[in-house]
């Protein structure tokens, strides 16, 4: 099996300073207070990853309390709020950031690029043809836009329940994009016809604010032409990301994030939902879980544009994928075959 670590990223790049970090967790703190569901600590709540009810309680957000299984050791949300009142339409979730022109040309280049590159040279590696790849949860079509640019002579086309993202992605990138949320309990014939035809179906960071993983992947499995690949990239725990939410003090920005968050993966976790349907062929794991502890104390402090800061920060890659190569990545992309 294919495995890379470490990932180049800097999300100053990207305006994502100290200043807008603050802004990210009081976001949170709001939209955890409009959307919570109340925890009933009287129920015994099961994982739905692997349907089991041990866990211990890992961490409580504004009211949202994540616990962590201990038989697949993800972590998981107890108490969901309304989860397709959150996506569907036009969701009161703050997405400013992502419908940005100059902002999103520098996530194309730094965020989508290289997750689509990887992708093709795995695929190259094991001698799989491309055709048509179908991004699931595409967003504003960051990925559509980086398949668009790179070599590949396939189509591209994308699925999105976000009316604002997909009027950015078609008006901005003139990008294909079926309009729809993907229902595992209902059927959808353009959906389904697009994930058939589809040689390669991907969701980056989608499964984790899915209320029933292994259902979604089940779906996607059914309609999935044999032999096509599975692309995803999930949170994932144990990792420094999630350390560093254990000890932020409430600041949550990212990672164990609610509302939205439902889930943060564990390795064996992932397997469980692949088994018996797909092959795993090549893993990736990166993150920013040193930059999280980092910021986090910078935040905790008030001390700001420090000097030393910046130099820190400056060696955040290199420091991370260290921490990556020894398993503690806080995302992964996954690729498998379907079998």
């Amino acid at each position: 099996m294919i495995k890379k670590y470490g990932k180049y990223i800097d999300m100053r790049n990207i305006n994502r300073d100290i200043n807008k970090m603050k802004d990210m967790i009081e976001g949170v703190r709001k939209s955890s207070e409009e959307n919570r569901t109340p925890y009933n600590s009287e129920t015994r709540y099961k994982c739905r990853i692997c349907n089991h009810d041990d866990y211990e309680l890992y961490l409580n957000i504004h009211g949202y309390q994540y616990c962590e299984c201990k038989n697949c050791q993800s972590v998981f949300l107890a108490n969901l709020p309304n989860v397709k009142k959150l996506y569907e339409g036009i969701p009161d979730t703050p997405i400013g950031h992502f419908l940005d022109k100059e902002i999103f040309k520098k996530r194309v280049e730094m965020i989508a690029q290289p997750k689509v590159d990887f992708v093709a040279d795995v695929s190259r590696e094991i001698g799989f043809s491309i055709n048509q790849w179908l991004d699931i949860g595409c967003g504003v079509g960051e990925t559509l836009c980086a398949l668009k640019t790179s070599k590949g002579s396939y189509s591209v086309i994308g699925i999105e329940s976000d009316l604002r993202e997909i009027s950015f992605a078609r008006e901005e990138n003139d990008l294909e994009i079926i309009e729809g949320y993907i229902d595992y309990k209902n059927r959808n014939n353009e959906i389904e016809s697009a994930i058939k035809n589809s040689s390669v179906v991907s969701f980056f960071n989608v499964l984790e604010h899915v209320e029933e993983p292994g259902e979604f992947i089940d779906y996607i499995y059914r309609h999935m032409a044999k032999g096509a690949l599975l692309v995803f990239e999930v949170p994932m725990h144990p990792s420094l990301a999630s350390f560093a939410n254990l000890t932020a003090n409430g600041n949550i920005f990212r990672h164990i994030l609610p509302p939205i968050h439902l889930y943060v993966f564990s390795y064996k976790a992932a397997g469980m939902l692949l088994e018996n349907k797909f092959e795993l062929l090549a893993t990736w794991g990166f993150g920013q879980g040193f930059s999280d502890i980092i910021n986090n104390a910078v935040i905790n402090s008030g001390i700001e544009n420090s000097d030393l800061y910046n130099q820190i920060l400056n060696v955040t890659n290199e420091i991370q994928k260290t921490i990556d190569e020894n398993n503690l990545s806080d995302q992964m992309l996954f690729i498998a075959r379907k079998i």
